[in-house]
């Protein structure tokens, strides 16, 4: 019979049902013995269905969720710039002509003088903070200047915080990548680099992102400590961290395969996507 595989009868009353069916030999003296073992495997199959069905629907939920957690972060990140920024930004011009009005009248008074000093350093402090929090939420070069630009930015970001060099081979050539898949392959980066900054102890990181023909490759590596030990990938803290688990689901939604690397020295993440997927529609429609 080979492997096993589904086949289908017919009832007595005309209905098509699904079976499974094995056979058997046996000899009894000269005569060899087939015993047929018919099952009806009905209800196998519809919960089989079923639960494709309904990761399918999961997926398709975790997709819309993403989409409209980029278009949250992409509006807050509008308000904060604007708003925040605005107001700071009026704050600041406010204590700067304080501090002329009282050079004008000859008023000098020190502890006055380094307070305005002291909240001009905290407006400064507080622009850099909402600069950088709305970066982190949606970077504007993402939109303004694309993919390889964004992703430079959040490597030098990377770098300055955790004092870990990232090096970066870019080789995409002409590609022209949509809204939606820069977004992913920057989320995607965003959270393996988050991931190392969390559990690798890593003192360098390698980002790769190429095509070549119809396909297009994205490797992190790093040469941190690797897995814990009895862990089947980093980034599972008792089963409860879905970082892995969200970099999956977005490299699904734009038909990539993950594969992932694991040494008791480093870690690898590397994913490849048909480039046509990664492509605005009227490019390759």
């Amino acid at each position: 019979m080979g492997n096993q595989r589904v086949l289908y009868a017919l009832r007595a009353d005309g209905r098509e049902i699904p079976i499974e069916a094995s056979i058997s030999q046996s000899r009894d003296g000269d005569e060899t013995l087939y015993t047929v073992m018919l099952r009806d495997v009905t209800e196998r199959v519809r919960a089989e269905q079923a639960l494709r069905q309904s990761r399918e629907d999961l997926r398709e939920l975790s997709a819309d969720l993403q989409q409209l957690r980029e278009e949250e972060k992409a509006q807050i990140a509008r308000d904060l710039h604007d708003d925040f920024g605005q107001s700071l930004t009026a704050l600041k011009m406010d204590l700067s002509l304080i501090e002329h009005t009282l050079a004008r009248h000859a008023i000098d008074h020190p502890d006055v003088r380094e307070r305005l000093r002291a909240m001009a350093r905290l407006i400064d402090a507080t622009v850099a903070s909402v600069r950088r929090i709305a970066a982190n939420l949606r970077p504007a070069m993402l939109d303004d200047l694309g993919l390889i630009a964004a992703i430079d930015w959040l490597a030098d970001d990377f770098s300055q915080r955790y004092a870990i060099p990232v090096e970066r081979v870019f080789d995409v050539g002409s590609t022209d990548f949509s809204h939606d898949a820069a977004t992913t392959l920057f989320r995607i980066v965003q959270e393996a680099l988050t991931n190392v900054a969390r559990h690798a102890q890593a003192t360098r990181v390698t980002l790769a992102l190429r095509v070549a023909g119809n396909d297009c490759t994205l490797d992190i590596v790093d040469d941190g400590r690797g897995p814990p030990p009895g862990k089947s990938s980093r980034g599972t803290h008792a089963g409860k961290h879905f970082g892995l688990l969200g970099i999956r689901e977005r490299a699904h939604m734009l038909g990539g395969t993950i594969s992932i690397g694991e040494a008791l020295k480093g870690f690898s993440i590397s994913i490849m996507f048909p480039v046509n997927a990664l492509q605005p529609k009227e490019t390759h429609s």
